[in-house]
């Protein structure tokens, strides 16, 4: 399930979150949904924090499969809720793309051999994987 917020913010913030959508290729709001996430992810992985800290979805997700992330050993289709946050992960990961990968699907296919960090991050994005050899 997901919710939606709305905020007003000052136009240094608008300018800051516009420069970095356009660095990665990505909305305004995206790029402030990925900010707050890794935020309140690093917030709940501090000790020092643990009892303030408010752990979203993601983040659960990445205790227990993000972090002991293989590399992957075979092509793998990762599926994502919305065609931006595919071609964000193209974009980003554009290195480790299979030949099979349509550009007009939500769904993107990474080759054998993508590294183990790549892996998690795509973990903690995607919806789905699926082997797809």
């Amino acid at each position: 399930m997901s919710k939606t917020v709305s905020f007003r913010c000052s136009d240094e913030l608008d300018e800051f979150l516009e420069q970095e959508a356009e660095r990665r290729m990505t909305t305004k709001s995206t790029v402030a949904q990925m900010i707050v996430a890794d935020y309140a992810r690093d917030v709940s992985n501090d000790p020092a924090t643990e009892n303030d800290a408010v752990t979203p979805p993601e983040a659960e997700n990445d205790a227990s499969e993000g972090v002991n992330a293989e590399p992957l050993d075979e092509t793998t289709a990762v599926s994502f809720s919305s065609k931006e946050a595919a071609d964000a992960a193209r974009t980003e990961f554009s290195e480790y793309l299979h030949d099979l990968d349509d550009k007009r699907m939500t769904e993107v296919h990474f080759s054998e051999g993508t590294p183990a960090e790549v892996v998690a991050e795509l973990k903690r994005r995607g919806d789905s994987f699926t082997p797809t050899s």
